[in-house]
């Protein structure tokens, strides 16, 4: 199947501009538009040989998905490129693709989990406000898990105990629809330890 989505993707859909790290091809292939049904199935080929541990065809359906506008596999790729899987560690591309899949308004799912990412892996580098601006990009989108990890991050700053209270409150409260049980849970135990009760 490898073998099939490599040849299949590379004659046929994606783009013969490659860089560094990335697959070369030997022919000039033109790309052809991929119709919404057909990025839907490429994104199902592309999990599926994740899962398979065939990172490298995994990436390559993706990216023809995301290509086309599919913000799901947009998102997927942006943590293809973070994780270096399938493709070599590129935290510029994971950011162009997070922020891609973010703007991507034709499918909401995509939205909050690209802004998470993209946050995280800002974080980690140690662009904090960088973090900030993306997680409070997804709290306005109403998600718990956002508010939570912002209040983790104000949690640790001298003047943040009264936002870090606000945001563990918003987690807690019945208008986030989007936060875990897990979350609620982590928001309860943290608001506990901040009043000290």
């Amino acid at each position: 199947m490898k073998a099939f989505g490599g040849a299949f993707l590379q004659d046929s859909v994606t783009s013969p501009v490659r860089t560094r790290g990335e697959m070369k091809s030997s022919r000039t292939v033109r790309p052809w538009p991929v119709s919404e049904s057909l990025a839907e199935a490429l994104f199902n080929c592309g999990d599926f040989l994740e899962d398979s541990g065939e990172f490298r065809a995994a990436f390559e359906c993706f990216r023809a998905a995301a290509e086309a506008g599919h913000a799901i596999c947009q998102c997927r790729l942006g943590l293809m490129y973070s994780a270096g899987k399938g493709v070599r560690k590129d935290l510029k591309k994971a950011a162009y693709w997070y922020r891609k899949s973010f703007n991507n308004r034709t499918r909401m799912n995509g939205l909050t989990s690209a802004a998470m990412n993209l946050a995280s892996d800002l974080k980690n580098s140690g662009d904090i406000r960088g973090a900030i601006r993306w997680l409070e990009k997804a709290r306005a989108l109403e998600d718990g898990s956002a508010c939570l990890e912002l209040a983790k991050i104000y949690a640790v700053r001298k003047t943040g105990m009264k936002k870090t209270e606000s945001l563990l409150r918003e987690v807690l409260a019945s208008t986030i629809d989007n936060a875990s049980e897990l979350d609620k849970e982590e928001a309860k135990h943290m608001l506990e330890n901040l009043l000290g009760n």
